[in-house]
């Protein structure tokens, strides 16, 4: 999917990176609820299980979305992240649609 569609998909690289697909959710959606829901961490590794609900701007479709983030630190810095989502129900809100 392509990032004109999709602002914050993607893989991106370094703090400037972080930069601009933040900017692209405050583009596209506007935030209900977030909610850090359990943190896991061993050795270099930090896993966070995370809700939030979101409304689509340019649709006003509302989404759940659980998902899950690993992060790998070193040195009290992050120097990979990995998100791990079901992007089904957001690709449909992106669409209009109920479901794809």
């Amino acid at each position: 999917m392509s990032t004109d569609i999709w602002p914050w998909i993607g893989g991106v690289r370094g703090h400037k990176g972080m930069l601009q697909l933040a900017a692209g959710q405050v583009q596209a959606l506007e935030y209900e609820k977030f909610e850090p829901r359990e943190f896991i961490a061993q050795d270099n590794r930090v896993v966070a299980l995370l809700f939030e609900r979101f409304r689509m701007k340019q649709t006003g479709r509302v989404v759940d979305n659980e998902y899950v983030m690993v992060f790998s630190v070193r040195d009290g810095k992050i120097t990979h992240l990995r998100v791990y989502e079901d992007t089904a129900p957001i690709i449909a809100a992106i669409r209009n649609q109920d479901a794809i």
